[in-house]
């Protein structure tokens, strides 16, 4: 429970913590120094392994755990995974997009294909039929997506990984869910990346243009 200075001449009795046992630790030919509190706030995790690329993948596993407890604290929202909500928001859009009768039509129903093969690549990955399941998955979404009178009625049909490929209810059944803050950063990225693409090409476009009329 100590307090962290930059400066070790204005140490003071307020800022020391207290501990329970100190020890000198060796492991092969290396040493580590373990400090032990169990009223601490914070800790340190060993990770042991008989090799140190092993070791490697076991800290980024950790570190992408942490990172998902740190995003899921700072907003507690969640989303369905297994490719629910990509299918969801393709469906939604692409009937949206019906609805409207402008050149914002075509870049609308390009966004929701593009969401569609998120879940593709997903379950491609997992070494199941990805076409099969696509097309499953967007008919229960869309005939639910008629049938709907509420947001309370809504069942987020997913892919099971787990299970052979089945298509469930991912938030009841499975329990499938991610923090939503970080799906929501990487649509917006993903979004920004193809508006920079698009206006490289238009600006280039005009400049070949331009040498052609003069």
């Amino acid at each position: 429970n100590g307090i962290i200075l930059s400066d070790v001449n204005n140490i003071k009795p307020k800022y020391l913590g207290l501990i329970e046992t100190l020890e000198l630790l060796s492991f092969g030919d290396k040493e580590m120094v373990n400090i032990r509190n169990n009223n601490g706030r914070g800790c340190t995790i060993l990770i042991k392994s008989h090799n140190e690329i092993n070791a490697d993948e076991i800290e980024r596993g950790i570190h992408d755990s942490l990172c998902v407890l740190i995003t899921s604290l700072q907003k507690p929202k969640i989303i369905c995974g297994g490719g629910s909500i990509e299918i969801a928001l393709s469906s939604y859009l692409k009937h949206r997009a019906s609805l409207m009768n402008n050149k914002l039509q075509f870049a609308i129903i390009a966004l929701a294909e593009s969401l569609e093969y998120i879940m593709l690549t997903l379950v491609n990955n997992a070494g199941y039929n990805g076409t099969e399941l696509l097309v499953q998955l967007k008919y229960k979404h869309v005939k639910q997506l008629k049938e709907i009178q509420n947001d309370d009625c809504f069942t987020w049909f997913g892919v099971n990984m787990n299970n052979n490929g089945k298509i469930c209810d991912v938030l009841n059944e499975c329990k499938i869910i991610e923090p939503s803050n970080v799906y929501i950063s990487i649509i917006k990225f993903a979004i920004e990346v193809v508006e920079m693409i698009l206006r490289v090409d238009h600006i280039t476009i005009q400049k070949q243009y331009e040498q052609i009329k003069l």
